[in-house]
């Protein structure tokens, strides 16, 4: 903490040698909750970043029809419930790394091949977006993180589905 530097890891958290932790929730099917017990809520945990990911079976087809219902509310409950829980959170800061590795989900490509490839980019970017609003009303502590995957697959690029620098506090690559 005192270069700026977090250490942490998975599934695990030693206050001994850790100031952060990454917890991964699949979204809609688990909640953030369901992990309290994994949780730090030690004074020395200073990070925690929740990786919230889609099932993979979005990730390969249906993608951009799941994210649209994420975007247009049809999830809300779902999501304010589990900012709530963030909010209470008052020894750890948030970081909420929404669908990660969004350029090298399977969709990339069949949707390339569909001619669907830029209706998923905008969904995703809505998605994402409207997490952010909802984050911002529910959940003031939590930062949004945007993280990518280095490298991209053969038909996108990771600022291909760049939410905006109003909706991205983090970027973090994988």
């Amino acid at each position: 903490p005192m270069t700026g530097t977090y250490a942490g890891m998975c599934g695990y958290y030693d206050e001994e040698i850790c100031n952060a932790y990454l917890q991964y929730v699949r979204f809609e099917t688990e909640d953030v909750a369901d992990f309290d017990y994994r949780i730090p809520h030690e004074e020395s945990c200073r990070l925690l970043e929740l990786a919230w990911n889609i099932d993979d079976k979005y990730t390969e087809n249906g993608a951009i029809e799941y994210l649209g219902a994420i975007a247009d509310g049809k999830h809300d409950a779902y999501i304010t419930e589990n900012l709530r829980y963030l909010a209470s959170l008052e020894t750890c800061g948030v970081l909420l790394r929404f669908g990660a590795e969004v350029n090298v989900w399977g969709v990339n490509t069949v949707d390339h091949n569909n001619g669907r490839l830029n209706e998923f980019k905008q969904t995703y970017i809505r998605a994402f977006r409207h997490i952010h609003d909802l984050a911002e009303q529910y959940a003031p502590n939590v930062a949004m993180v945007y993280s990518p995957l280095d490298i991209s697959n053969m038909y996108v690029s990771h600022e291909d589905f760049y939410p905006g620098d109003k909706y991205v506090d983090w970027v973090g690559f994988s």
